[in-house]
């Protein structure tokens, strides 16, 4: 006999089914409705939501369930399991062991929950939290988590919002550096074209009216100079002319000289005419002099 039986149709069993092979990895080409023991934990193969994974029953490691006993008759139980999920399964059973269910179920926070019903019950109530979901494959046109987040042909949505993947974030980075690109060359073209335009030399800036050119400075000075008096009789103007004369000491020298020849004879002469009415006197060296 074959050691596992691949096709049933309507099998019904009365008393228990045993699934003794612990799994060390989900088995491979599951279909859906495939039960697995994988780590001591119940896993089923389901579709849920538009794709295939496989779905923990129990996870006994993770430590994911929790168990309630009502041991108070009331029409509403609140259930702590601190499992901290947004999804959950449960199962309810009376105090004789026989399934029931609630009227209704109210989810206060992540943590609790409220069970709620038409009259005073007791009994045990199972949660299970499913927010880990192990995905063995996914086998869907579209993938829609929420509503939230889509996966179609045309990409990932969230929020509306595409969100790129690998080649469109590899081109979206290609198109910031060509346009980084772009734009440094027409930053570099504007500062070739400003500092074209600024003057290197006085000269251009002649039509200025807060700037001359150096001819212009000229013209200005010897205007001044020439607005002054002709002759200047200062030390200045004399010591400039004798520095810029060559000949000027040798001049100096021959008129002192030929003063100092005149002064003698003239001395000379005085002293052989005396100091009397009848000499020459002053008068006969220097000339007569009038008022």
């Amino acid at each position: 006999m074959n050691a596992e039986v691949r096709v049933l149709g309507g099998m019904s069993i009365m008393g228990s089914l045993v699934l003794g092979q612990d799994n060390l990895d989900f088995p491979t080409n599951p279909k859906p409705g495939t039960l697995a023991i994988k780590g001591l934990d119940l896993y089923a193969y389901l579709t849920i939501g538009g794709f295939q994974t496989w779905y923990p029953l129990i996870n006994a490691m993770k430590n994911n369930s929790h168990v309630h006993t009502q041991g108070i008759a009331s029409n509403e139980w609140i259930i702590n399991h601190n499992l901290d999920v947004t999804d959950f399964w449960y199962q309810l059973q009376d105090q004789n062991g026989q399934f029931m269910f609630p009227s209704s179920i109210v989810k206060l926070n992540t943590n609790t929950y409220k069970l709620i019903f038409t009259a005073l019950v007791l009994g045990t109530v199972i949660t299970v939290g499913t927010s880990n979901v192990v995905t063995d494959k996914v086998n869907a046109a579209v993938v829609n988590v929420g509503g939230t987040i889509v996966m179609d042909s045309t990409g990932i949505t969230v929020d509306g919002q595409y969100v790129a993947i690998g080649s469109d974030i590899t081109a979206e980075n290609a198109r910031a550096v060509a346009a980084e690109t772009a734009l440094g060359t027409a930053i570099a073209a504007i500062q070739a074209t400003l500092i074209s335009g600024i003057p290197t030399n006085v000269s251009q800036l002649t039509n200025d009216s807060n700037f001359l050119s150096e001819a212009q400075v000229d013209t200005k000075i010897q205007n001044i100079i020439g607005l002054a008096p002709a002759n200047l009789n200062t030390l200045v103007e004399i010591a400039s002319a004798l520095n810029n004369d060559a000949n000027a000491a040798a001049n100096i020298t021959t008129l002192v000289t030929t003063t100092n020849a005149l002064m003698d004879t003239r001395v000379t002469a005085l002293e052989a005419g005396g100091g009397g009415s009848g000499g020459g006197g002053m008068s006969s060296i220097f000339g007569n002099f009038s008022g």
